[in-house]
């Protein structure tokens, strides 16, 4: 068995038990005075880019449960025959937001909820643009409902006096920040433009009216790429 040691920063406001409840159970936390450790106890075939990968996931599951963004080092790797290597660490500086849910048991990995998780992590990332935020969201969707012809997923748009169902909407919303600024052909787009009281362009980022209306339809594509994750987690 080989062992991987990582140094966990920016770990305020939350606990080791807390943690720890929701990881595999070659998982192993531990806190040295102000500093936490997590041991991976891997098979021997294991290397440092698969064990961080293993890492980062459940890294990426805490922050979709708590937006509490854990960073990670590796300090020490410990090898069968006993030899040690030790490596440098790096701090970062990140606070957390809220609880995680008493009911989320250690992941099943899956229907690659992994992937998923790292999109919204990438999506989340500080100071992001607006148009690459709405694409990753969307990628997280896509995974899900591939198919975007499909009618019965994404039904047609052809009133701009009602709202689009959610789904067309994130679809919607992703075309139209994914080009630059040009006049819109695609008969949808363009009655959604009328339901936005935009003029029918693609994404212009220097039009603040333009991105303050897509910033206020965020929260659809949003909340359906939350929901997507949410059904995957693995729950007591």
């Amino acid at each position: 068995m080989i062992k991987f040691r990582f140094k966990l920063f920016n770990f305020e406001h939350i606990t080791c038990e807390e943690i720890q409840r929701i990881l595999p159970q070659n998982f192993i936390l531990e806190q040295k005075d102000k500093d936490i450790f997590l041991t991976i106890n891997a098979d021997d075939e294991i290397d440092e880019n698969k064990a961080k990968f293993l890492l980062d996931r459940e890294l990426d599951r805490i922050f979709f449960l708590s937006g509490k963004k854990i960073e990670s080092s590796l300090t020490l790797v410990e090898y069968p025959d006993g030899r040690k290597r030790t490596t440098v660490t790096i701090k970062y500086d990140i606070n957390a937001i809220q609880k995680i849910p008493e009911e989320i048991a250690p992941q099943q990995w899956a229907n690659n909820i992994d992937v998923q998780l790292k999109l919204w992590v990438l999506a989340h990332t500080y100071n992001i643009p607006l148009a690459a935020k709405i694409n990753l969201l969307f990628q997280i969707i896509e995974i899900e409902y591939p198919n975007i012809r499909d009618q019965s997923i994404y039904p047609l748009y052809n009133d701009s006096t009602i709202v689009p169902n959610p789904m067309t909407e994130a679809k919607l919303l992703r075309h139209i920040v994914s080009h630059g600024k040009s006049p819109i052909k695609n008969d949808q787009l363009r009655k959604y433009c009328d339901f936005l009281e935009l003029s029918p362009e693609m994404h212009d980022p220097s039009n603040a009216q333009f991105i303050d209306v897509i910033n206020r339809r965020l929260p659809i594509i949003t909340r359906l790429a939350k929901e997507i994750i949410e059904a995957k987690l693995t729950k007591i």
